[in-house]
């Protein structure tokens, strides 16, 4: 393919075989890859859904063994001090940690293009993940022992 390229090439350009890029003598960049939509490059690539088996396994073990233990402390301590005495306090704080965190992924898909029905899905699943973790957190001590 490269005798090809410099045989019909009247510049007498270099033909990069690794990233299909024609740089004359004049450097200017010529790109012959094909192109592809920021949609088709980012669709659903949001979590570690197209990841290496290594990872998927790695994150699910660590998030299990995280939450497990976080339910755990929760049960054992049962630190509902904060929630008690703050209320409403503590729900809009739950709240805006939840929330807060899958609004993000708003702005990640309308920047890449892909704004639609699968991005309130994964709005979901952010905000119930965020949510609970903050529960988690708070009901363990994690918080308390922070604070204080």
């Amino acid at each position: 393919m490269e005798k090809n390229n410099k045989k019909n090439n009247k510049y007498n350009n270099k033909y990069n075989p690794y990233n299909n890029v024609i740089i004359n003598k004049f450097n200017k960049i010529n790109d012959q890859s094909p192109k592809i939509s920021l949609k088709e490059k980012y669709q659903n690539h949001w979590f570690i859904l197209n990841s290496n088996t290594i990872t998927k396994i790695g994150t699910a073990i660590i998030s299990g063994i995280s939450v497990i233990y976080l339910t755990a402390l929760s049960v054992i301590n049962k630190d509902l001090k904060y929630p008690e005495e703050h209320p409403y306090l503590f729900t809009i704080e739950t709240l805006l940690f939840s929330v807060g965190a899958g609004l993000i992924i708003f702005l990640m898909a309308y920047g890449r293009g892909i704004l639609g029905f699968e991005t309130i899905i994964h709005f979901i699943i952010i905000s119930l993940k965020f949510g609970l973790i903050q529960l988690l957190f708070q009901f363990s001590g994690f918080y308390t022992w922070v604070f204080s």
